[in-house]
């Protein structure tokens, strides 16, 4: 392990041209950035295979549209990233989405991307803990394709117990903003 690490190590640092000049004080800096800490534990418990409940609004005074799929999620690249895999139907086609989520030791946030089969564009989200009400809280953009422009998005995430998670996803509209997406997560038995 001790190896891997140095080796890692040395690869960030000839890629940020800063080989030879390093003090300990950098070194311990770079050892930080790439330890998983207790934010990469609270992401591991996301690990294993989910069924889902999503919810969707495509106007917010409608009844949303619901549909059920699966979710298999798994920690990844020695326990620094947490990747889902989703699949379900979407408006009467097969839906497959994928998620890439960590935690950023220095830059002290979550971040988390989103593809998937209904688009060729990213979801990029930053996100912070909010240690009073237990969620993460996010601010992101996504690909509007009407409007040819990136649209503001707000998300909340939080773990009702051990074996389920909750996922809220808000678009920011002119003339404010309404829930467009809720998906409930089950472990699978």
């Amino acid at each position: 392990m001790k190896n891997l690490r140095l080796t890692v190590l040395i690869a960030a640092l000839i890629l940020s041209g800063k080989l030879f000049a390093q003090s300990e004080e950098d070194m311990k800096a770079y050892m930080e950035f790439m330890t998983p800490g207790k934010q990469h534990q609270a992401m591991a418990e996301g690990a294993g295979k989910w069924n889902t409940t999503i919810k969707w609004w495509m106007d917010p005074k409608a009844e949303p549209a619901v549909t059920e799929g699966e979710v298999t999620a798994e920690m990844i690249l020695g326990g620094r990233y947490l990747m889902e895999k989703h699949t379900s139907m979407m408006m009467g086609m097969p839906f497959e989405g994928m998620s890439l989520t960590g935690y950023d030791n220095t830059l002290g946030r979550f971040f988390s991307t989103w593809i998937d089969n209904m688009g060729t564009g990213i979801m990029y989200s930053t996100g912070t803990w909010n240690e009073e009400k237990k969620r993460i809280e996010w601010q992101g953009t996504m690909t509007d394709p009407m409007l040819k422009t990136e649209m503001p998005v707000k998300q909340y995430s939080w773990h009702d117990g051990k074996d389920k998670m909750v996922m809220e996803m808000y678009v920011i509209v002119p003339g404010g903003e309404y829930k467009n997406m809720e998906v409930v997560m089950t472990r699978a038995k």
